[in-house]
């Protein structure tokens, strides 16, 4: 297909995803009073094999928000305080669905998804927008890291 910018791009039925989990450390990003009681990592997920231009010349990756994991700084046996700290950072989120960067990104946590022969049905019948969509809603109800 040519785009208007006189570009390429694959069409979408012939994408083999290469769907990864991937935790930031996005921290430095919130409030005082959140950095002082622990860390703050934005769980996304992103395809390696899908590459997007951002008026660069460079090609960034698509991450899709999935959830939040927020870490105490105390460590207790007492779950109370790690649950008290992730209900805070859940009520004060500030993220988009979708976020870019670039492909030199260095990730602190990956972790594979595999794709199921159900997966794989749904991409040749109904293409990578419901696949991908598919895949979105199962990871933000099963957390995996």
């Amino acid at each position: 297909m040519l785009l208007n910018n006189g570009q390429t791009e694959t069409p979408k039925k012939n994408i083999k995803p290469k769907f990864r989990v991937v935790a930031i450390d996005e921290t430095e990003h919130w409030s005082d009073d959140i950095k002082a009681q622990g860390k703050v990592w934005g769980v996304y997920l992103v395809d390696m094999n899908r590459y997007t231009y951002c008026c660069e010349l460079t090609p960034s990756l698509e991450l899709h928000f999935l959830y939040y994991v927020a870490i105490p700084k105390k460590r207790t046996k007492d779950r109370k305080v790690a649950d008290d700290f992730q209900d805070l950072v859940d009520e004060n989120y500030p993220h988009s669905d979708t976020s870019y960067v670039g492909t030199n990104q260095k990730f602190s946590r990956i972790r594979k998804v595999d794709l199921t022969e159900s997966d794989k049905k749904t991409l040749a019948d109904e293409g990578y927008e419901v696949l991908h969509k598919d895949v979105v809603e199962y990871l933000r109800a099963n957390h995996y890291i």
